[in-house]
């Protein structure tokens, strides 16, 4: 096998591995890596099974360690698990990306643009960017979750 083709099954996933960040520091560590970066978000999207987002086949693909991409075998198209998320067409790197989610995942308080510029080092437009899409992504998961409760309770009636 090419050395830049990987099989998925034998990827070690953060998960597995204990590591996930508890400080600031450490996620800043941790996710600077971009396979490791790559794999959190896989793991995250699809668990342990990879499905190809074109023919939705599993255990048909293999990975591309050069481009961090998924090829499927049934179809022969490429798949990221960026694609379809936040981060798809975002010039950004998944480890800013990362950083930037657990960032306001774990704040107490809400996180300001100038604070994730300075941390991250990119400029303020893209700061604002990044938790604009972030900020949206969790609106858009809360309000469905209270729209399934919402039906929920009237089917209880």
């Amino acid at each position: 096998m090419h050395p830049c083709l990987v099989d998925t099954h034998s990827q070690i996933t953060p998960e597995e591995t204990g590591q996930i960040p508890t400080t600031l520091l450490e996620a800043m560590r941790f996710y600077r890596d971009p396979d490791v970066a790559t794999r959190t978000l896989a793991t995250a999207r699809w668990g342990a099974a990879t499905e190809c987002l074109h023919c939705h086949s599993r255990d048909r693909h293999f990975y591309i360690s050069t481009r961090r991409i998924w090829k499927c075998r049934s179809c022969r198209k490429q798949f990221s698990p960026k694609a379809g998320t936040i981060f798809e067409d975002s010039p950004i790197s998944l480890d800013r990306w990362l950083i930037a989610i657990w960032m306001v995942a774990n704040s107490e308080q809400r996180v300001s643009t100038y604070k994730l510029h300075r941390l991250l080092g990119v400029t303020q437009t893209t700061a604002t960017f990044m938790l604009r899409r972030i900020r949206l992504a969790i609106q858009a998961r809360s309000s469905a979750s209270e729209r399934s409760a919402a039906i929920a309770a009237v089917w209880a009636r």
